[in-house]
């Protein structure tokens, strides 16, 4: 199967929010303050411009992920290591989802709960995000030595418009979701 894992990602509106208690985390504006108000008028116009050139990510990348459970955490590192994501539902059937984009995390940076939360990109001085995807799940490892690693998966926005010609992604600059 290719895309997303049903009933994630489509139609949210990237939400950016402060989590009281986390200082490492206060930097991001309130809970509820639509990106787009946020947002500077000339970032708003070259957004406009580009086509909303949004969610094709690269290795290296550094994202946060703003999820239900675990709030917003920032510092998840493109390297692609996982593209693919095997698991059961919550039916007990087996599925496969491909075409996903890996993220290596801080330890405990997400949760059961995240997922279909907004994967986005910090930019300049962090007062602007860009949405590149959302979260589907996550892969944790120990090495033969005891040390723990953690990956975000997620399906990235670029993949969505390649596999559906002609979508374009919600900016909201013109009017409300139908």
């Amino acid at each position: 199967m290719n895309g997303a894992a049903p009933g994630h990602g489509g139609g949210f509106r990237l939400l950016r929010h402060e989590t009281a208690g986390r200082s490492a985390r206060q930097e991001l504006p309130k809970v509820g303050v639509p990106v787009e108000m946020v947002a500077q008028e000339p970032m708003k116009e070259r957004l406009r411009q580009a086509g909303g050139r949004m969610g094709w990510t690269y290795k290296g990348q550094s994202l946060c992920v703003s999820g239900a459970t675990s709030g917003a955490t920032c510092g998840h590192v493109v390297d692609g290591k996982y593209t693919e994501i095997c698991g059961e539902d919550i039916y007990g059937n087996n599925e496969c989802y491909d075409d996903m984009i890996s993220a290596k995390r801080p330890l405990g940076s997400t949760a059961g709960g995240d997922s279909g939360a907004p994967v986005f990109e910090l930019t300049g001085d962090s007062s602007v995000a860009r949405a590149m995807g959302s979260h589907t799940g996550s892969i944790r490892t120990t090495s033969i030595f005891g040390s723990k690693s953690e990956w975000t998966i997620f399906q990235d926005f670029g993949t969505a418009t390649r596999d559906f010609p002609g979508l374009e992604p919600y900016l909201g600059f013109d009017k409300d979701p139908v």
